[in-house]
């Protein structure tokens, strides 16, 4: 809930204050690329204190980006810090969760629990963007960041009040984890990531500056709010499906889905078809989600002593292609123009979607 306070408005945010979509784009840019870096020393972090631990010190991080990106309008700090102060704290969170939940969910019904752990994100997910909305538009947008900063106080509870699930204090070597065992698995993992990424940053921004009307972050807010609404009633029965061994069908026919939903939303031009088109991409992407996670998770399960070293190279590898995508649009948007450049994103990200369908996971 914290984390989707501010997610969709950060580039509306960075807009409003007077940074080009450029320098936006730029922020995208350093951001993944400093993630791709800082996932390799995050790995030893993991293996060292732990996937709580270390999920305990992203949030710590995150505090700090949040003040950050709260006093920006004071203090014009530079984009680059942001980005990497925000890549660092979503770097130690995202692997040390993978990490920790790939360990302690239960290869028979694996599915059904990640159908109930994305039940729970999206909860927080749906409330989250109109509380967001509902503040910028009431107090102003960086007070969203007020909001986050308590939310975040308030996670760190739980965390300090459970052990560990991951043996701590393990030594692990990269080089142990071979290339041939897991390439189709990068491969498909670079999609998905593609797919994500773009959906939940250029998205927003295209409806806030070509389709939406003035009360842009209430408007924003409510959207992903009934989009995350939506997808909760479906993420139960798709976890429940992805554990009868119907996981690839499952994962295909959302994948097929959503690469139609990505190549309309060039053509999106009111409230009512962004919310059709927006309904029907969160009930697809929560599909996608589900079940590639659990062939994801399994996956890890094979590689014993080196699950930390696979989920850390999996998502330096997404990070990586994701600031290689960000890079191809402002070279379309300086070369044409950044309208262009975000119709090219959905383009994009929905035939990133090909690639996620090479996955070959065993669990699915």
């Amino acid at each position: 809930m914290a984390v989707s306070l501010v997610g969709i408005f950060i580039p509306i945010f960075l807009y409003d204050l007077g940074h080009s979509l450029l320098a936006i784009f730029l922020f995208y840019v350093t951001y993944f690329i400093a993630r791709a870096v800082l996932h390799v020393p995050t790995a030893f972090i993991v293996a060292r204190f732990g996937p709580k631990h270390t999920i305990l010190y992203s949030f710590g991080l995150l505090l700090l980006s949040s003040l950050a990106f709260m006093t920006l309008p004071e203090y014009s700090w530079p984009l680059w810090l942001l980005a990497t102060l925000y890549a660092a704290s979503n770097t130690l969170f995202f692997t040390a969760y993978h990490v920790d939940f790939s360990k302690v969910k239960h290869s028979n019904h694996g599915g059904k629990e990640t159908g109930f752990a994305n039940i729970v994100q999206r909860v927080g997910g749906a409330v989250g963007p109109l509380v967001g909305g509902i503040i910028a538009t009431i107090f102003g947008p960086q007070y969203i960041f007020v909001a986050m900063t308590a939310m975040l106080l308030v996670g760190i509870i739980p965390l300090i009040t459970s052990g560990e699930a991951v043996k701590t204090r393990q030594k692990i070597r990269f080089r142990n984890l071979r290339l041939s065992a897991v390439k189709r698995d990068i491969l498909s993992y670079a999609g998905i990531t593609i797919t994500h990424q773009l959906s939940v940053t250029i998205w927003p921004l295209y409806l806030a500056l070509f389709a939406l009307g003035t009360n842009v972050y209430l408007e924003l807010g409510t959207l992903s709010s009934v989009g995350f609404l939506v997808s909760i009633f479906t993420a139960f029965a798709i976890g429940k499906l992805v554990d009868k061994r119907r996981g690839r069908e499952l994962l295909h026919i959302s994948l097929i889905s959503d690469m139609f939903i990505q190549f309309s939303k060039p053509f999106v031009n009111s409230l009512p078809f962004a919310f059709v088109v927006n309904t029907a991409g969160e009930s697809s992407a929560i599909a996608m989600r589900i079940a590639y996670q659990k062939g994801m998770y399994d996956a890890a399960d094979d590689l014993p002593g080196n699950r930390i070293i696979y989920i850390s190279v999996m998502e330096a590898w997404g990070a990586l292609i994701k600031s290689l995508s960000w890079v191809l649009l402002i070279a379309v948007g300086v070369l044409f123009s950044f309208e262009i450049a975000l119709i090219v994103g959905f383009f994009l990200a929905g035939l990133a979607n090909l690639l996620t369908m090479t996955e070959k996971f065993r669990g699915l």
